[in-house]
């Protein structure tokens, strides 16, 4: 038995749609309507029609369309409404289990993907191994860092972002004595950044087109620690001649604090020159160009307690504060 249900509201939800006259046609996948009703919506908008399937019923996609029904030069005429679909399929139990697993093991956090590989493991339903089976691979990555619930206090720029995705089909390969089959998750072809890595395995039975598929992922990045920042208030608008505070801390690449030596902080001033500039139809004119100015370099340690940093807050200006390290 299949159940569809049904919301129906008014475009602004001020009507009342009680007793609005509507058909449900169902549709096999042979395109032969199997199903009809015709009934008034109800006060509440909340429906629901329900219909059987036959053992002799094709299998494939099921087409279900709600229509209004209205009155026109005296016929009742159908007018498009909603539709979605229903796959119906035979149900045959899977033969095979699968399970992924990435060499080396990931980190809570990141992991460098240098030499990085996905295993699969076939077995058969008792769990033997599945030896001599196809599988199929595919590995894509999407730009993104994890989420570092334990710092959320904290504000962390990754200086390896980037917005471009990519896709690769990673071949079909048949599994050893032990069921196993690895895949080499070579990225180092694609730019360096910090990414989402999905490694996508389909294991198919032998002499048929039946799998069963296993999805996996983990951050991968080129980073070996993130240093992180927060201010205790404003950082648009600081008072002159008053005390803003910003906590520094470094974490690796197990989300663990650690201690980091050698980091440069620098402070330069962000100014706002008018100069001439030739414009695109040739035509010169005075512009603000926005331009910084060295003030101060230093070397600080971060320890893993943490380490404040006092911003100098004595002349009025707007500042940019980087932290560098030797790479």
């Amino acid at each position: 038995k299949v159940h569809i249900g049904i919301i129906a509201k008014s475009g602004d939800w001020s009507i009342d749609l009680r007793n609005l006259p509507v058909e449900c046609e169902v549709k096999d996948s042979q395109n032969s309507v199997i199903y009809t009703e015709q009934f008034k919506i109800s006060s509440s908008g909340f429906e629901e029609i329900s219909f059987d399937t036959k053992d002799y019923s094709p299998t494939g996609l099921y087409d279900v369309t709600l229509y209004i029904l209205k009155e026109r030069y005296g016929k009742i005429e159908k007018e498009y409404l909603s539709s979605t679909s229903v796959k119906i399929e035979e149900f045959l139990p899977d033969t095979l289990k699968i399970s992924q697993a990435f060499e080396p093991l990931p980190k809570d956090g990141w992991i460098n993907p240098q030499s990085l590989s996905g295993k699969v493991i076939l077995k058969n339903l008792f769990g033997t191994p599945a030896s001599g089976n196809d599988v199929k691979a595919q590995m894509t990555l999407y730009p993104g860092f994890p989420v570092l619930r334990k710092y959320s206090d904290y504000y962390f720029s990754d200086p390896f972002y980037k917005s471009n995705s990519y896709e690769e089909f990673l071949g079909t390969k048949q599994t050893d004595e032990n069921g196993e089959v690895s895949f080499e998750l070579n990225t180092s072809k694609f730019e360096k950044a910090t990414y989402r890595l999905e490694f996508y395995a389909e294991g198919f039975e032998k002499g048929g087109g039946r799998s069963v598929t296993q999805m996996s992922s983990l951050y991968i990045s080129p980073l070996k620690y993130l240093i992180g920042y927060k201010a205790d208030g404003s950082r648009s608008y600081i008072n002159r001649d008053s005390v803003r505070k910003l906590s520094f801390i470094a974490i690796d690449q197990d989300l663990k604090k650690i201690d980091l030596k050698d980091v440069t902080l620098s402070i330069e001033e962000v100014k706002y020159i008018s100069t001439l500039v030739k414009q695109p139809n040739g035509l010169v004119k005075y512009q603000s160009v926005k331009k910084s100015y060295p003030l101060e370099t230093k070397k600080i340690s971060i320890s893993k307690d943490g380490t404040d940093f006092i911003v100098p807050s004595e002349v009025a200006g707007e500042y940019k504060l980087t932290l560098t390290d030797s790479e």
